[in-house]
């Protein structure tokens, strides 16, 4: 029995920590980030004081369990992995394409305010290491896989590490994404970054040996 009550009350802790996520989103994409409240959150959601400070305990951890949400996922980058990295770049392409369709159906309002999710960081590390530690996601992680795999197959090239080709990436969408938040998301920003993406990847392919 007690085991019984323990799954229904993950169950609706689950429930509610769902439901703060996609009604603070909404808030934020029509009113921005800083002008939503705690009290606005807990309005629109009608859920207690209690319940939302329990699960969550201000506005930045409410965006750290956003990006986990919908953005901490696989994209099946790694599926077929030995016929694709044969021919990385379009692959490579097409996952980060599919990444910026998930920041596309957040809303604009999140990626402007996604360095709250790592402001604590900037207290502990400089710059420097805070660029390199790449703040790992799974989706991070399966590109990095991936680039790995290419680079055994001689497609990707081996002078530099993979993380740091991540990182590099990584770094370079944020710029393509904070654009597109600064415009409130009023282009398509997939369709818009192929050609970025089409001139960029390609700085990573393996130079092909000549005969």
């Amino acid at each position: 029995m007690e085991t019984q009550k323990s799954g229904k009350r993950a169950l609706r802790t689950e429930a509610n920590r769902e439901l703060i996520i996609k009604t603070a989103l909404q808030l934020f994409n029509e009113k921005g980030y800083d002008k939503t409240t705690m009290a606005d959150i807990i309005h629109a959601s009608g859920l207690t004081n209690g319940t939302i400070y329990h699960l969550f305990g201000n506005k930045q951890s409410i965006i750290s369990g956003i990006y986990d949400y919908y953005f901490d996922v696989e994209l099946g980058l790694n599926e077929n992995q030995e016929e694709k990295i044969q021919n990385p770049l379009p692959h490579i392409r097409q996952f980060l394409l599919d990444y910026e369709q998930l920041w596309m159906d957040a809303g604009w309002a999140l990626p402007a305010n996604t360095y709250r999710i790592y402001e604590n960081l900037y207290f502990k590390k400089n710059t420097e290491e805070l660029l390199l530690d790449n703040l790992s996601s799974t989706s991070k992680e399966e590109l990095k896989q991936f680039i790995r795999a290419a680079q055994e197959y001689g497609t990707i090239r081996k002078d530099l590490d993979a993380k740091f080709i991540v990182t590099t990436i990584f770094v370079f969408g944020r710029g393509l994404l904070y654009q597109w938040s600064l415009a409130k998301g009023k282009y398509d920003l997939v369709t818009s970054s192929i050609p970025y993406w089409d001139t960029f990847l390609p700085t990573f392919l393996a130079e092909k040996e000549t005969v």
